[in-house]
């Protein structure tokens, strides 16, 4: 029986020895993967996700057929691998979206900024307008 080893991609996982534990591994990931893209936008980073996710869809049946079976080492570095990539296509998603909000945090400050300089625009006239309110009432 080959396990991952502790200093492996798998290692946060728990101990993962046969091919059924890796394909609910990988299931997992999957999951994981089609939560964050819901509000991903399309682009290079949402494409590299669904290339991964098509990648271990079609390894899946092979996990699958190997039940309860111990991993090989062989098998063992192509899911550290695939988990590697995992975690990095999530940092590029949190990235992605992280940059969205900014985008839309200057759009908005920009927004505010000129409706401050509209205001200051208007100013004298708001200040005529109160003093002849004042005089008026």
């Amino acid at each position: 029986m080959v396990a991952a080893h502790a200093g492996g991609a798998l290692s946060p996982f728990g101990d993962i020895t046969t091919y059924e534990q890796l394909a609910a591994l990988a299931q997992f990931g999957i999951g994981q993967l089609q939560a964050d893209l819901r509000d991903t936008p399309q682009g290079p980073t949402y494409d590299r996700a669904q290339e991964w996710i098509v990648g271990i869809n079609a390894w899946l049946p092979y996990l699958r057929q190997q039940g309860t079976a111990p991993l090989t080492q062989a098998v063992v570095n192509q899911a550290e691998l695939h988990m590697e990539e995992w975690r990095a296509v999530r940092e590029a998603i949190a990235a992605a979206k992280r940059a969205e909000v900014r985008r839309e945090m200057d759009r908005v400050a920009r927004e505010a900024r000129e409706a401050a300089r509209e205001a200051e625009r208007l100013q004298p006239h708001m200040n005529d307008c109160l003093r002849a309110a004042y005089r008026t009432g």
